[in-house]
């Protein structure tokens, strides 16, 4: 089972063994390179953020607009957030990068808190809370 989930990585013996023949009795891995095709999207998706800059605010999060007409910000992950002029925006100082949030704490039934939780099919939006309609 120590390829069960990788088995382009298994020995060809453990393969021949298992009778798995990779192309024939199993396919090949759909995603060859998982890191290349990774840089490829996130540069087709920042190209695509960046001739859509009017769905972005000040702070380089998505607009949205919610089906009663009022538009709303989302949380967009720091790798994807453009300056108004569509470059990269840079972390905020004294980010330290993945994790270094101020940490989200449960309370009430294991409901998350904080700004941008979603509680009881409501999304904040800091001040008032917009019902969900998604």
């Amino acid at each position: 089972t120590k390829h069960l989930h990788a088995p382009w990585k298994a020995p060809a013996a453990t393969l021949s063994a298992a009778g798995v023949e990779l192309g024939a009795t199993y396919p090949h891995r759909i995603v060859p390179d998982l890191p290349a095709a990774r840089r490829i999207t996130v540069a087709a998706l920042l190209r695509m953020r960046a001739s859509s800059l009017d769905f972005n605010d000040a702070g380089g999060y998505d607009l949205i607009t919610l089906p009663t007409g009022e538009t709303t910000r989302v949380f967009t992950k720091q790798e994807f957030r453009l300056t108004a002029s569509g470059l990269l925006k840079p972390p905020p100082s004294g980010s330290r990068g993945r994790g270094s949030a101020r940490s989200r704490h449960t309370s009430g039934g294991g409901r998350a808190s904080g700004r941008g939780a979603q509680l009881q099919g409501k999304v904040s939006t800091g001040q008032k809370k917009i019902s969900s309609f998604f």
